[in-house]
């Protein structure tokens, strides 16, 4: 009996071993840092496999449903965009030139306001 289950202990730590040994080393979680809202806001896409795609840190990111994913190898097109064309950016915020407007702006309301007194 003691041959028998010293033999199976055998087979089995064999067997374990084999299966540990074929197994990848890989715990399959990937983290991928994503491009911040501000980025996403000001840059314009490129548009690859009909979703928009944005070079950022050095990668591409696009967007998988409500995650975030980083192509692992360049794809050729997106790398020949990359090279022939700069990255358009977008910005929101006031420009010197648009402070006059508001000076501008202001002045013809109290205009209107005193008009509007005056009938």
């Amino acid at each position: 009996m003691k041959t028998n289950q010293k033999v199976l202990t055998f087979v089995n730590a064999a067997l374990i071993s084999t299966c540990l040994a074929s197994a990848p080393a890989s715990a399959g979680i990937r983290i991928v840092i994503a491009p911040p809202s501000e980025f996403i806001a000001t840059v314009a896409p490129v548009y690859f496999e009909g979703r928009p795609a944005y070079w950022y840190q050095n990668r591409w990111y696009y967007r998988d449903g409500r995650d975030w994913r980083a192509y692992d190898d360049e794809p050729r097109y997106l790398r020949e965009y990359r090279e022939h064309h700069e990255q358009e950016r977008h910005y929101y915020g006031r420009r010197d030139w648009d402070r006059g407007r508001d000076h501008d702006r202001d002045r013809d309301r109290d205009w209107d306001r005193r008009r509007h007194d005056r009938d």
